[in-house]
């Protein structure tokens, strides 16, 4: 479990320290997603973007043992029945 106050400030300020030495983008969405899932103690994160001109979700990251990245884009709406 993470801890409060000063311990998330040091994952922030570590959390931007290494944002600068990625050279591969699906690297740093990787662990930018799994520090914030650490962060925010939270069972699960994802990354998305929207590409609105296609209407359809993206994700790029996800982090925690009950995520998944879907296997195609989503329209809105659109529900994974896997």
């Amino acid at each position: 479990m993470m801890a409060r106050g000063a311990d998330r400030l040091e994952v922030l300020c570590e959390l931007n320290r290494r944002l600068a030495t990625f050279t591969d983008l699906d690297e740093l969405l990787r662990y930018a997603t799994r520090r914030a899932r650490e962060l925010f103690d939270a069972d699960g994160c994802a990354l998305s973007w929207f590409d609105r001109r296609r209407r359809k979700l993206y994700v790029s990251a996800v982090a925690g043992a009950a995520m998944r990245s879907p296997s195609k884009a989503r329209r809105t709406g659109q529900k994974d029945h896997a």
